[in-house]
């Protein structure tokens, strides 16, 4: 009988398992891509980082904000989502352009 048999395995993280700043998942396939990578690395995806910046935080609060506004919005956003994104419905895991594209169609322009 081993001394070491009822010991606990302890799981220690090396400095290449820790996310560096900048690093991204992809909202695909939740793949974790280095900073510098514009497509997920993963094999089978294809898909492009998503913007980050001033226009896509705007854009996503809009998005949230529509969807705040009752249960009707939440449902027009939520079947965007299925016809068009995967059914994804978290809008920061979307790309800027898709929230231009969900923003023209779903939310009245202002005058």
């Amino acid at each position: 009988m081993s001394a070491y048999r009822n010991t606990p395995v302890v799981t220690v993280k090396t400095e290449k398992n820790v996310r560096k700043p900048g690093d991204w998942e992809c909202p695909s396939c939740n793949n974790v891509n280095f900073s510098w990578r514009s497509t997920c690395h993963r094999v089978d995806c294809t898909t492009q980082k998503p913007e980050t910046g001033d226009e896509f935080t705007r854009l996503v609060e809009k998005i949230k904000m529509y969807q705040r506004q009752s249960v009707e919005t939440k449902e027009a956003w939520g079947n965007y989502c299925n016809a068009h994104g995967d059914s994804i419905r978290d809008p920061s895991k979307h790309t800027i352009d898709f929230l231009r594209t969900a923003a023209e169609h779903l939310i009245p322009q202002e005058s």
